[in-house]
């Protein structure tokens, strides 16, 4: 056998031999790729559950919180009420007090 078809069978079968290997280094990277796809496909469908769970939370904020701020403007109101109402009786009763 020539030496040049010598080097062209171990050259062939090196090629062969890493062309293999390569396209079983595919298969795993693919099997990866699909792995890691379904895992962000699950962490994408988490996140919009979360998501839904933030925006129902929001939406009863927003139905009551209005309610509770009404209910804090007329104790604040009733409180400025009892105050003026207070004070001038609180200084009588400390005038008296003094005498």
């Amino acid at each position: 056998m020539k030496k040049r078809t010598k080097f062209s069978l171990i050259a062939g079968l090196g090629l062969v031999t890493w062309l293999y290997y390569e396209r079983d280094g595919l298969r795993q990277l693919g099997r990866i790729a699909k792995q890691q796809q379904a895992e962000i496909l699950t962490a994408v469908e988490n996140l919009g559950d979360k998501v839904q769970t933030v925006k129902q939370v929001l939406q009863e904020l927003g139905t009551t919180l209005p309610e509770s701020l009404d209910v804090l403007a007329k104790l604040i109101t009733d409180l400025e009420e009892y105050q003026t109402t207070i004070t001038p009786t609180l200084k009588h009763l400390s005038q008296r007090d003094k005498k």
